[in-house]
């Protein structure tokens, strides 16, 4: 019961103001403004090779 509640206040309320951004070598790091809540995600592949470029 609870994960459904948290589940539509997720998809309701904070969805649809996330802005995903992307950071790699060839693009500059984007613009943080100070009074904002920011969350840093890191993506690797399940299988243990670690990091992979990816076009």
């Amino acid at each position: 019961q609870h994960h459904d509640i948290i589940r539509e206040y997720f998809h309701n309320e904070i969805f649809p103001v996330l802005t995903p951004l992307a950071v790699d070598h060839v693009h500059p790091f984007p613009f943080i403004s100070n009074l904002s809540l920011n969350l840093a995600v890191g993506l690797k592949r399940s299988n243990g090779h670690g990091n992979q470029d990816i076009e």
